[in-house]
């Protein structure tokens, strides 16, 4: 969720989202949320990154050590 790839398509860069889907999974809804979290990406915010700065942050605080930047 954190690297983002891409491929090019005549000689334009598209983003590449790998989705692993199961038997009886709701097709439309996956596509639906992925394309909303580009959309997020592009007016810049990056949720992975936001979950990512969220999860080490409480990691620190349950072992005592302070949040990354203080």
């Amino acid at each position: 969720g954190l690297d983002e790839e891409k491929y090019e398509i005549l000689e334009i860069s598209l983003p590449y989202l790998r989705t692993p889907v199961r038997p009886g999974r709701n097709i439309p809804t996956i596509i639906e949320v992925a394309a909303r979290n580009h959309l997020l990406k592009l007016m810049g915010y990056h949720s992975a990154q936001e979950l990512d700065r969220k999860l080490l942050a409480q990691l620190l605080e349950s072992r005592g050590d302070p949040p990354p930047g203080e």
